[in-house]
């Protein structure tokens, strides 16, 4: 089966946070902080079935929630950073993201 990795990365502050994969709730937190020394605050892996895979990250308290499409063949890696202005911003790519 084909993975896939979701970093939330910057911008979270002490964020409630619930990830929805296909309609599946994967992960569901309270808390959730950047580390500020490496820019992530927290992975979540998981494998996928069939060619798309959609992805939904919910922050409850904050009344925001962004979903993405995404072809799920191969590996997938898929980071979240929250805005300054609150709003969810996606970046994905085919190899893991690096921190230092």
């Amino acid at each position: 089966m084909p993975s896939l990795t979701i970093d939330l990365r910057e911008g979270f502050h002490h964020d409630a946070v619930v990830i929805e994969v296909d309609g599946r709730e994967v992960y569901r937190q309270e808390d959730v902080t950047t580390r500020l020394q490496i820019g992530l605050a927290d992975r979540v892996e998981c494998s996928t079935a069939g060619e798309q895979v959609k992805v939904r990250i919910v922050l409850p308290v904050r009344e925001k929630a962004r979903a993405i499409e995404l072809k799920g063949a191969s590996p997938v890696f898929l980071g979240a950073t929250l805005t300054e202005d609150g709003q969810i911003d996606f970046r994905h790519q085919s190899e893991p993201f690096g921190y230092v």
